[in-house]
C-alpha cells in the first residue's frame, strides 16, 4: 500500500523533466509557488496605479482635463494587468525541486533557467514569512550556499514548515550518508 507522502512524491516528479534529473536520482519533492504568488508579486504596481487612478479621480477636471484623466487612467490599467500578467508568466514556469542528491529551483518566462546545489553544499535552510505571505499562510525558504556564498530562494511557498522539515530531513540525511 503506498502512504499519501508516497503518492504525493510521485505525482510531484512528474512536474520534473526528465532531462533535468541525473542517473539514478529520485525526486522527493517539487512544487510550485502558491497562486498568490501572482497577487504577492504583483501588489506594489497594483498599489501605486490605485493610487494615481484615486489621485486623478480626487483632483477631478479642475486641474487635470478630461483627456488626460482618461490617458492616466488607461497607462494606469494596463500598467496593472501588465504587471498581473507577468506575475501569472513567472508562477507558471516557477517550481523548487528536491532530489535525494540537491535542491534545484528553475524559473523563467521565454528561457528556463535552473539554479541548482548538491546537499552537501547547503550550510543552512531558513523558513521566513513576511508579513503579506503571513496573512495568506504561506512562507519562503532560504538555502544558504557554501562555495561560492550564494542562496537559493523558495518563495511563497504553501505550507511552508512541511517543506522546511522534509528539506532539513533529507540534507541532513544526505550530509550524514556522506560522512559530513
Amino acid at each position: 500500500m503506498i502512504s499519501t507522502e508516497q503518492a504525493a512524491a510521485a505525482e510531484s516528479a512528474e512536474l520534473v523533466p526528465a532531462r533535468l534529473l541525473e542517473g539514478g536520482e529520485i525526486v522527493i519533492l517539487a512544487v510550485k509557488p502558491s497562486l498568490w504568488h501572482i497577487l504577492l508579486s504583483s501588489w506594489p504596481v497594483l498599489v501605486v496605479a490605485g493610487g494615481i487612478i484615486a489621485l486623478m479621480h480626487l483632483a477631478g477636471q479642475a486641474i487635470v482635463g478630461g483627456l488626460a484623466q482618461r490617458v492616466v487612467f488607461v497607462i494606469c490599467f494596463l500598467a496593472a494587468g501588465g504587471r498581473v500578467v507577468l506575475g501569472a508568466m513567472d508562477w507558471m514556469g516557477r517550481f523548487y525541486v528536491l532530489t535525494n542528491r540537491r535542491v534545484m529551483l528553475i524559473y523563467g518566462i521565454l528561457s528556463e533557467q535552473v539554479v541548482q546545489c548538491p546537499h552537501v553544499k547547503i550550510s543552512s535552510v531558513t523558513l521566513s514569512a513576511s508579513f503579506d505571505e503571513r496573512i495568506v499562510g504561506l512562507g519562503s525558504l532560504i538555502l544558504r550556499i557554501n562555495c561560492p556564498p550564494q542562496r537559493i530562494d523558495w518563495v511563497h511557498v504553501a505550507g511552508p514548515q512541511r517543506i522546511y522539515n522534509i528539506l532539513q530531513d533529507a540534507i541532513h540525511r544526505n550530509g550524514l550518508s556522506r560522512g559530513a
